[in-house]
């Protein structure tokens, strides 16, 4: 059974699985989460990620709050409230299409699946982390500053949780096995050690850090740190990358370094991806297989599952009446060897949503892409760096489905994307104001 398959399994059957170092370290952010101004206000979400594993939960009337759950359900929705800070919430495209999102996976999950008491459960959990989440990171992250003080943690943390996994590496024993969740023994795949952390499986591990990567390469860039911090926080996150031992975000980090490197031609971006658009119809119509099938071809590490990606992507297609109208009750284990595993974002949301959940998921992409333009205006850097963040989920998202760490990470540019328009826009038109006002004696002299 396949990580996914694990939380659908013991989603709603109410059962606590919490080590007491875990519960600790549990309050010790939800306190820090309640009482810290606001631009550390996600650093407490961003350590529990990090440290903890993502099956800790506690029951709670036969529902599983898993300790991500219960920052966003209790301790955030708390800050929020009791420091008003949605006075200044501002509903943008995005927020809409998140909402969209979340009211039909519920709404399909119910059709397909009945009002059964367990459903409600599950379907209502993982709201709270496609939903709940984003909304308080929009919530939190108002201003280029707000966004700069996370980031700049998030590297810093990646030190620390980069010497836990170089020893996950060097003794095959995975510390944080003592909360469970995650096996004591690292994976072995074609004789190398694949390391995960607190992470739910080594790809996912690598994958949350790749799409951080560009993230931290802005703030490098952008506030110029210390040499030391910098190359150690740099250090820290490919390797990362690389101890995962997983093709995906190794593909991942390099799509978002060349994107990087092609900052200078970010004018030239529509036309790109308009030739991109056209080269694809050009080789699946030239091609004696699909298109799709190159998927199959990649091969970055040994032992990779190219084949089973291509094989999830053909049968998503083929099987297309399976799934199209309201999401899929069959599942896809019929498409072909270990296709019950659904790694793939893009075909997991069509068989929980159907074409309607699939083309708002798009379009969620779309919207928050059009967010990192209008940022590009006044900060073209920031607006570019978050960017290739989210196309790096984009690009992950063909060998890995969200679950577990990966909400954070996926909800995280999405908020940067939603909150930073309206901020550098405001930051905009107040400069456009001074400049004004600074002219306007001189035009009355002239």
């Amino acid at each position: 059974m396949n990580q996914t398959a694990q939380h659908f399994a013991v989603e709603g059957s109410g059962t606590t699985v919490v080590h007491p170092l875990g519960l600790l370290v549990l309050l010790i952010c939800g306190v820090l989460l309640l009482t810290v101004q606001r631009k550390y206000a996600v650093l407490p979400l961003l350590a529990l990620v990090c440290f903890i594993s993502g099956r800790q939960c506690l029951a709670i009337a036969g529902v599983n709050f898993y300790f991500l759950r219960v920052l966003v359900l209790f301790f955030g929705a708390a800050r929020v409230l009791m420091k008003g800070e949605l006075r200044q919430f501002q509903f943008c495209a995005l927020d809409r299409w998140i909402l969209a999102y979340g009211a039909v996976y519920w709404l399909t999950g119910a059709v397909n699946w009945g009002f059964s008491l367990a459903e409600i459960k599950m379907r209502s959990g993982f709201l709270v982390e496609i939903v709940g989440l984003y909304f308080l990171l929009r919530v939190l992250i108002r201003t280029p500053e707000d966004a700069s003080t996370t980031i700049r943690s998030m590297a810093l943390l990646s030190i620390p949780l980069f010497l836990f996994f170089i020893i996950e590496n060097r003794t095959g024993r995975n510390l944080f096995a003592i909360f469970g969740g995650v096996p004591e023994i690292t994976m072995i795949r074609e004789g190398r050690l694949r390391c995960q952390g607190a992470f739910g499986h080594p790809i996912l591990a690598g994958t949350v850090w790749a799409s951080f990567f560009p993230l931290v390469v802005c703030e490098v860039v952008r506030r110029g740190w210390s040499r030391l911090s910098s190359l150690l926080s740099m250090i820290s996150i490919v390797g990362i990358v690389i101890l995962s031992a997983s093709s995906t975000p190794v593909l991942g980090v390099v799509v978002g370094g060349v994107l990087l490197s092609m900052y200078s031609l970010r004018k030239f971006t529509r036309g790109v991806i308009a030739l991109l658009g056209v080269l694809i119809v050009v080789l699946h119509f030239s091609m004696t297989s699909p298109v799709w099938s190159l998927i199959g071809r990649i091969n970055v590490t040994a032992g990779n599952s190219g084949y089973h990606r291509y094989l999830l992507v053909d049968g998503f297609i083929n099987h297309w009446g399976e799934w199209w109208l309201l999401g899929s009750t069959v599942g896809a284990s019929h498409w072909g060897h270990f296709t019950h595993d659904t790694a793939n974002q893009y075909v997991a949301v069509g068989l929980q949503g159907g074409i309607v959940a699939l083309f708002i998921f798009f379009a969620i992409i779309v919207s928050s892409l059009l967010s990192t333009e209008r940022i590009c205006r006044s900060d073209p850097w920031l607006g570019w760096c978050i960017g290739v963040s989210i196309v790096v989920h984009c690009v992950c998202f063909l060998g890995i489905s969200i679950w577990g760490q990966m909400h954070f990470a996926w909800a995280f540019p999405l908020a940067l994307a939603g909150s930073l328009q309206h901020a550098v826009a405001t930051t905009q038109r107040r400069q456009e104001q001074v400049v004004a006002v600074r002219t306007a004696p001189v035009e009355a002299i002239s």
